[in-house]
């Protein structure tokens, strides 16, 4: 065992501090089995050493990958360690890791008990919250999970990832304009993200929102060049601006709608996005007659 073996687990424990509960893919940085036998290895060779909450912490990261490798009666010893020392009655932590394990044992109701009651303890505990609106959802139980969600969110604004877990929330709920405002919070995080933008232009369309519809998938298309979904989505979007447009030109005699791109602007648009989706396909080398449908398409959409 090398010092190098403590330095892995707590780099670990910096990657996911939170512990998802979700298998992770052998070639993770996070593979539970390589690191229950890191964690293993650490305890056994290094144990009087150790100090009291270097140990502690490592008998926890030990317990979550048993518990995401269902071997239970292991990830129980390591509870009964931690329990011992900081009892769930005492502390929040140890409470926590309590849910973790009557999840893992399917005791989904007994683990919603455990996580409400940790969380009267401590109303904005990061860790209790996750878990009490991953439960929520498994039991299909959104509105309530949207509610705790929102209530987090108003403590950690800065959670990017909370963030995009509501605008999904709230779009399986057909909530579309309280998703387009978590969505305008996580672009406002995430800036230079593509996918967020491509998401908020899919809302808008839907909204009917088409001038912003357009922004979002320029601005997506401007962050990753060819990605075909921003490039289908500026040509869905120009039609619409343009229809728009010469609509406001017959009631009120304008040829500008407010925020959209000239009627000279939107056509540059449509021929670029038919030569780019042309260029990605020919490089891609798609079937040919695949592409002979998407330039018919092309032509008169």
């Amino acid at each position: 065992m090398t010092l190098s073996q403590i330095d892995r687990l707590a780099a670990w424990r910096a990657l996911s501090p939170d512990a998802s509960m979700e298998v992770v893919d052998r070639d993770s940085p996070c593979n539970p089995h390589e690191v229950a036998a890191v964690a293993r290895s650490v305890l056994a060779s290094r144990a009087t050493s150790l100090s009291e909450g270097d140990r502690l912490n490592i008998l926890e990261q030990l317990m979550i990958a048993y518990l995401e490798t269902a071997n239970l009666a292991a990830a129980f010893d390591c509870y009964h360690q931690i329990a011992a020392k900081f009892p769930a009655t005492k502390s929040v932590r140890t409470t926590r890791l309590l849910g973790l394990y009557q999840e893992a044992q399917e005791k989904y109701d007994d683990a919603f008990t455990t996580y409400k009651e940790a969380l009267e303890r401590d109303e904005t505990n990061l860790p209790v919250l996750r878990r009490i609106v991953a439960l929520l959802v498994s039991k299909g139980e959104k509105q309530q999970a949207i509610e705790q969600l929102a209530k987090y969110l108003d403590s950690f604004m800065q959670d990017a990832e909370g963030w995009l877990y509501i605008a999904t929330l709230y779009l399986s709920e057909c909530m579309y304009t309280q998703a387009s405002f978590a969505l305008e919070e996580l672009i406002m995080l995430r800036p230079a993200n593509h996918l967020y933008h491509l998401r908020y232009a899919d809302v808008q369309a839907t909204m009917g929102d088409h001038v912003l519809a357009l922004k979002h998938y320029c601005r997506a298309v401007e962050l990753c060049r060819d990605n075909v979904r921003g490039l289908y989505g500026i040509r869905l979007m120009v039609p619409r601006v343009s229809a728009a447009i010469k609509g406001s030109v017959k009631s009120r005699g304008s040829d500008t709608l407010n925020g959209a791109p000239s009627i000279e602007t939107l056509g540059e648009l449509e021929k670029l996005t038919e030569t780019r989706l042309n260029d990605v396909y020919s490089l891609a080398k798609t079937d040919a007659t695949i592409q002979a449908v998407i330039r018919a398409w092309l032509r008169n959409s």
